[in-house]
């Protein structure tokens, strides 16, 4: 336990993420109060709601990606030996 805390305080906080976590999820609940409150058909707001749902995962599966892209080239040579990383 303790190490986790001396590696969770290594980290640096930004403060302006906070901020930005907060405003966007004032954007999500002022989205679906104003959406449950516009007299649309519902079966258009859940094709809409789904469409967002398509379009975060395929956005979490690029970021995934490129995110294991840099890794992989972290860790290992080009010739595609372990590169082990130290410090």
């Amino acid at each position: 336990m303790n190490t986790q805390n001396s590696y969770l305080a290594s980290k640096p906080h930004y403060e302006i993420l906070d901020g930005l976590r907060g405003v966007a999820a004032v954007m999500v609940v002022a989205f679906h109060l104003l959406e449950a409150h516009s007299g649309g058909n519902p079966i258009d707001a859940a094709k809409y709601q789904f469409l967002i749902l398509a379009a975060i995962a395929a956005l979490t599966l690029l970021a995934d990606s490129l995110i294991m892209v840099m890794a992989y080239r972290k860790c290992f040579t080009a010739d595609d030996q372990y590169n082990p990383i130290t410090g």
